[in-house]
């Protein structure tokens, strides 16, 4: 999790050119490869001690296309096809042999428009003659991610049919050089997210057999076995969430670490998509008491899932849910991890509501005691309670900030007004409280609905966030706080971003990407080309800075 400030730590190498590309037949972990367009000619890269990973040619609207990740090059290609009844010529008559290197750069046309060079090929099979074309695209600074299935019955198809199914197998990172970051075990893949979920783009969440820092952040603490792949659907950009999440970091604020990668599922390109931790306790995440782990040592490992739910009210009259029969430790008054949600608190285990009507879910401990959602829930209540009341707490008529801490708060707040989250303080909202420690916002996540992508939000002004933070915005030491930082030269210099930077690292990526999606799940407003795309965002962003600037001036 990032706290300090950090630029982009890209592991573009340039590419390399001695890498080979091999087109191959159908392994165990390609049987899910979309190679309608030219059957028996697929694409394996080769790397370490006779590991390889699949890539076969995918059809899109009757186009056979290749797409190639970072550190391969068209000059130096070696196809594999069955050569005993059949061969494979470029359009000057020169067989491709397989197994051989071989640079196709000579046969590639100029760009089609979309960033693809076609490659003509026919296939002599049986006396016969066919010739088809295949548009080659190039990925480049960014790493590729090979997700390969343990089995046909469970490969990406039956994943991302229901969030409740999981699949397995095997999972290779490889650098933008092309050397392995990760290559082992995968024990659990499935698909994530409520409204993302229903995109055709699925994002995923991954678990490793072994912990790894993925992102090569460099922190052992950054080693983890969960990971988080964001798809990007709804985002025609694809870098709010980086935008966010790395200005987060510059303003002091929790934030989720990242990276973008191009995501192959058993041989097939799936897209641009990001890399980042999960939103969960523990060292290098959220580094608090582990309460669930107290937990489950408290009710000896009993598999607390398993467990009835029942409803309650607390002393301020909210209704909680909590799971019935949980023992709990001596001391719990911190380790808790909550997510602000009014859309889908009740698929949760463990919820309460506010006397004004925001809902949090208990996303750590999942399965909390009677008196553990007790004791958040009316922890929560009296900070709400005293936002209503100047400031002052109903039990002690000791400050709201006391409890809760300020600066965290008023920076997670002006962060959410900057990229004008449509989400903000509605859903995907994170608090944490430690023991003996304040009540905390943050991590921050989810900004695919940022940057005024969405009808309702595309004006540069009006306040987005409302409900829960609408009562502290009226105090007066937070807006003191929000004004001292907006005016400062720290946020000046982080709220403009780098969006160039960003954009530059995905070029290649985002070509093959819309190619491959072509604003297929984008649900909002999207402009007819990328450029205008990311013109939109940056106009969006000056005008919104400009607007805040001069109402919190005022402050």
């Amino acid at each position: 999790m990032r706290r300090s400030k950090s630029g982009i730590r890209s592991m573009a190498m340039g590419l390399a050119a001695s890498i080979l590309i091999f087109a191959a037949l159908f392994t165990q972990t390609a049987y899910a490869a979309e190679d309608r367009a030219a059957t028996g000619i697929f694409a394996y890269v080769p790397f370490g001690e006779g590991r390889s990973v699949n890539i076969a040619l995918t059809d899109i609207d009757g186009k056979s296309y290749l797409f190639l990740p970072s550190g391969i090059t068209a000059q130096s290609v070696v196809f594999h096809y069955d050569s005993s009844d059949t061969e494979y010529v470029f359009s000057d008559g020169k067989v491709l042999e397989s197994d051989r290197n071989v640079d196709i750069t000579p046969y590639l046309s100029k760009d089609t428009g979309d960033g693809s060079r076609i490659l003509n090929l026919t296939c002599r099979k049986n006396a016969t003659e066919s010739s088809f074309d295949v548009y080659v695209m190039q990925s480049a600074k960014i790493p590729a991610v090979y997700v390969e299935s343990a089995d046909r019955e469970h490969g990406r198809e039956f994943v991302e049919t229901s969030k409740s199914n999981h699949g397995s197998g095997r999972l290779t990172m490889l650098s933008s050089a092309g050397k392995a970051v990760y290559d082992g075990e995968l024990t659990q893949i499935k698909a994530r997210g409520n409204t993302t979920f229903e995109a055709d783009k699925k994002a995923y969440q991954i678990k490793l057999q072994t912990a790894a820092d993925l992102i090569q952040s460099g922190v052992a603490a950054n080693s983890s076995k969960t990971w988080i792949l964001l798809a990007n659907a709804y985002d025609p950009t694809l870098i709010h969430n980086t935008t966010a999440y790395r200005m987060a970091a510059e303003f002091g604020i929790d934030a989720p670490d990242c990276r973008s990668v191009d995501l192959y599922y058993d041989g097939v390109y799936r897209g641009n998509y990001l890399l980042c931790e999960k939103i969960q306790t523990g060292s290098g995440r959220v580094d608090i008491t582990d309460l669930e782990k107290l937990n489950d040592k408290t009710n000896d490992g009993r598999d607390l899932e398993k467990a009835d739910t029942a409803t309650g009210a607390n002393k301020y009259g909210d209704i909680y849910r909590y799971v019935t029969g949980v023992n709990n430790p001596e001391d719990y008054s911190g380790g808790y991890l909550l997510e602000l949600d009014n859309a889908y608190y009740k698929a949760e285990r463990c919820y309460f509501i506010t006397s004004t009507g925001v809902a949090f879910t208990v996303k750590s401990p999942e399965n909390c005691s009677k008196e553990e959602m007790i004791y958040i829930s009316e922890y929560v209540e009296s900070l709400v309670q005293a936002s209503l009341n100047g400031g002052i707490m109903p039990d002690d008529e000791s400050s709201v900030w006391d409890h809760m801490d300020l600066k965290a708060l008023a920076r997670y707040f002006v962060l959410q007004e900057t990229v004008a989250n449509a989400d903000s303080f509605s859903s995907s909202t994170y608090f944490y409280l430690d023991n003996g420690g304040k009540f905390t916002a943050g991590p921050v996540w989810d900004f695919d609905d940022s940057y005024g992508i969405r009808a309702d939000h595309a004006s540069i002004e009006g306040f987005i966030g409302g409900g829960f933070i609408e009562p502290f915005m009226n105090l007066p030491e937070f807006r003191s706080e929000v004004k001292a930082f907006v005016s400062s030269s720290k946020y000046t210099k982080s709220a403009a971003g780098r969006t160039d930077s960003y954009v530059s690292e995905i070029s290649a990526s985002q070509k093959m990407d819309r190619v491959l999606w072509n604003g297929h799940d984008h649900l909002y407003m999207e402009q007819a080309t990328y450029d205008e795309d990311i013109a939109y965002m940056k106009n969006y962003a000056g005008g919104r800075i400009k607007w805040l600037k001069g109402v919190f001036a005022s402050w």
